[in-house]
């Protein structure tokens, strides 16, 4: 038998929809399905909070100690800016999802960060305006100060009062899940941990049947009369490989219900990174990945990257000096030693340090160096304790092949030995290599013999392409001189 649900299905799916018109409905416990709204609300209630601080300390301390009485119209326009500063930027950072609003003390510090960061901008935009001037110091410092503890108050009672509205049923969505067994049990379990206000109500699995596989009709068929009995929030598909033809008339029938619709696009163990959703002509096109640092954001690194490096050479040019003699008294080779990496792209780059060993190791010959290596001369081990023998990679830098900031580029030998052995190592090459990193400043550097230091510092890696900003370059350049150059790891 054909598992497509046919034109006659339908129609008696919708015959059945009209004779339910007339059918006393069973009754339901009130409860709040819109969790938007509660949201929304609780956002207002944010919004005025920090307003209504902002304004109590202008009435006690510009009107009352200060004595002026014509403050209100500049005041209250900052006082207006703040609060929807804080909230755009809270709302990007995704603070006002019901997850978030539910669990206080793993989401309060970004909420305190993101308030103090709306403050801070509010300064420097007062500044290039040259207004910051007619404000009281004391009393925006006063504002903070109580703007602060006024949110954490907030958001630890709307956690308290979130999940004793969702564990109590007042505050809930009522969902039904469609799909295989597998994908069904996969849903509900992810629904229990992340989402406290969805409640699934009802379950259909679509049985095996013909050749072993699923038939759509009679578990959609027993959702629609459940639909048209209980109120349903929203549902949720999740249609294995061998259902996906059948989807757009399980969702045609599934539109006579008055609940979302929402369609999980289940891979089993293996998470599909959904970007977005775009449209070629009448071709609908799911986005899993984008180019990294593309744009502006290129245009933006490319200026970091001349800038940095053009200042570093600058400064740094006696010391090259220095170290180029102590390298030439102390043993005999040439004072930079060029060994092959793989770049952006995979692309081979010839990668300039200070010659640190008295062997010139590259390709295939490569051997690692480990602690008490007798091929370290001790300029060399000087130099690579303190990292300065990455000082060279400047002119990597200058000449395109490097960044200042990126993943570091690894010897061609140790790219083939891994490229293997951990999942999406090769993924550290969609950026430019760079001197420094966010791998480097968390404690990975120096040798990687062990799978286990590679592999975390590959999630690095991969952490700072995807969070990658200006600000977070500039904070890894900051932080390099304390966390990143002297490591006991090094050799």
């Amino acid at each position: 038998m054909s598992t497509v649900i046919n034109t006659r299905d339908r129609q008696d799916f919708l015959k059945r929809a009209q004779r339910m018109e007339n059918r006393p409905r069973r009754s339901w416990r009130p409860h709040l399905s819109s969790t938007e709204m509660v949201i929304d609300i609780y956002v207002l209630l944010e919004v005025l909070a920090i307003h209504l601080c902002g304004v109590a300390v202008a009435v006690y301390y510009v009107h009352g100690q200060l004595g002026v009485k014509d403050f209100c119209a500049e005041y209250l326009m900052v006082m207006v800016a703040l609060p929807v500063l804080y909230v755009a930027i809270a709302k990007s950072r995704r603070l006002y999802e019901f997850r978030a609003l539910c669990s206080f003390s793993s989401f309060i510090g970004r909420a305190i960060a993101c308030l103090l960061l709306a403050f801070g901008l509010l300064i420097v935009a007062g500044f290039m305006l040259g207004v910051a001037s007619d404000f009281s110091r004391v009393w925006y410092a006063l504002w903070v100060v109580t703007a602060l503890p006024a949110v954490m108050t907030l958001r630890a009672l709307a956690s308290g009062a979130f999940v004793k509205g969702a564990r109590s049923g007042l505050i809930r969505r009522n969902a039904a899940i469609y799909g295989s067994r597998e994908a069904v049990g996969r849903l509900q379990e992810t629904i229990g941990k992340a989402s406290p206000e969805i409640r699934v109500v009802q379950s259909f699995v679509a049985a095996a049947r013909g050749r072993g596989r699923p038939s759509a009709s009679a578990a959609i068929s027993a959702l629609v009369d459940f639909g048209q009995k209980h109120d349903l929030d929203l549902i949720i598909v999740a249609p294995d490989a061998d259902s996906y033809a059948e989807l757009p008339e399980i969702l045609s029938t599934l539109s006579v219900l008055p609940a979302e619709v929402h369609v999980s696009l289940d891979f089993g163990e293996r998470n599909l990174p959904i970007r977005g959703v775009s449209t070629l002509d009448r071709m609908q096109l799911l986005d899993v990945q984008r180019r990294p640092i593309s744009g502006w954001g290129r245009l933006l690194k490319t200026l970091e990257d001349y800038s940095v490096g053009t200042i570093a050479l600058a400064a740094l040019l006696p010391a090259f000096l220095v170290i180029a003699i102590a390298i030439k008294l102390e043993s005999k080779g040439p004072v930079f030693f060029k060994q092959r990496r793989h770049g952006f792209n995979h692309k081979i780059i010839t990668v300039w340090k200070f010659r640190t060993m008295r062997v010139m190791e590259d390709g295939d010959d490569f051997v690692q160096a480990v602690h008490g290596d007798a091929r370290v001369t001790r300029v060399g081990r000087f130099l690579r304790a303190t990292s300065l023998d990455e000082l060279p990679q400047l002119i990597n830098v200058m000449l395109g092949d490097m960044s200042i900031v990126g993943p570091r580029p690894h010897p061609l030998a140790l790219n083939n030995q891994y490229i293997d052995l951990l999942e999406s190592y090769g993924n550290r090459h969609k950026v430019k290599p760079g001197i420094t990193g966010w791998a480097q400043i968390n404690g990975f550097r120096g040798p990687t013999g062990d799978p286990y230091l590679m592999q975390k510092r590959v999630e690095y890696d991969l952490e700072y392409i995807e969070k990658w900003s200006v600000w977070m370059d500039l904070k890894i350049i900051a932080a390099t001189p304390f966390r990143g150059l002297v490591h006991e790891n090094a050799v």
